[in-house]
């Protein structure tokens, strides 16, 4: 289990929210927050931690990440940050924040279109997180 620990970043509208850093990504430099490279981690946080997780789909393409299982979370925030290339097919991100609110939680996202149904996704994603007592 990777242990994490709380940052805080200040957001384009002045809202302040926690990222979550691994402890050794945290001396390090390495990115943050959770990313598809992340997806099967188990993390430990501190119980109401915001949780940040960012998605990458190409825009245009009709695949939207969206939430497939959400237990023992809060959502907060979802939203959708153009990439570098505005242009069909050009890198989008979608940004999910959620609130874990009970000692064993998990977020899961999956890539697909909403109009095709039962078809599988083109991706799955999945995070569980076990939360301490808050301090």
């Amino acid at each position: 289990m990777r242990l994490l620990s709380a940052t805080l970043l200040s957001l384009a509208g002045g809202v302040a929210s926690a990222l979550l850093l691994p402890a050794a990504t945290a001396q390090h430099g390495i990115r943050a927050p959770l990313t598809e490279a992340d997806s099967g981690g188990s993390f430990s946080v501190p119980r109401g931690t915001v949780v940040t997780v960012t998605l990458n789909r190409a825009a245009g393409t009709g695949y939207m990440w969206r939430y497939v299982a959400r237990i023992g979370i809060l959502p907060v925030d979802a939203r959708t940050a153009p990439g570098g290339a505005e242009q069909p097919g050009g890198a989008e991100a979608q940004i999910f924040q959620f609130r874990t609110v009970t000692p064993q939680s998990e977020a899961a996202f999956a890539l697909a279109r909403p109009w095709e149904g039962d078809r599988p996704a083109a991706k799955t994603v999945r995070y569980a997180f076990t939360a301490d007592p808050p301090r």
